[in-house]
């Protein structure tokens, strides 16, 4: 994915990506995914997000895991901490997690994050106009 991430061509044609629609729900507007590729023997997709430039430095997205999925997460543009936490208690209380910090950092152009299969809650806080 870092090669991908380096590629002149690549970064040149993100330049023109839509910024991504949105996803609303009863609790959260969230950014929608760019569905650039999907396997069709293994099901596995790749999709991009230009995040909204209107959101303002400094505001952090809601902290959130992604469940079974195996995730790589990827800057091309911008900068956003990236704020990691593992769940500390039993899940046995609806709606609530007690979660502990155990990373923090601030990701720029190149970066690759893995945040984890079910394990890892994180949270991203734009540090630049528009991250993609």
């Amino acid at each position: 994915m870092k090669e991908l991430l380096e590629d002149p061509e690549v970064r040149e044609a993100s330049k023109g990506w839509p910024v991504s629609g949105f996803v609303v729900s009863s609790e959260e507007r969230r950014a929608g995914n760019l569905l650039f590729y999907e396997d069709p023997d293994y099901g596995f997709v790749i999709n991009g997000q230009v995040h909204e430039a209107s959101r303002p430095q400094g505001e952090p997205r809601r902290a959130h895991d992604h469940g079974a999925i195996y995730t790589a997460y990827g800057l091309l543009d911008g900068h956003e901490r990236i704020t990691l936490y593992k769940r500390t208690d039993d899940g046995s209380k609806p709606d609530h997690a007690e979660v502990e910090k155990t990373s923090d950092y601030l990701a720029a152009p190149g970066d690759v994050t893995w945040p984890g299969h079910g394990t890892s809650i994180w949270r991203l806080t734009s540090a630049s106009e528009q991250p993609l």
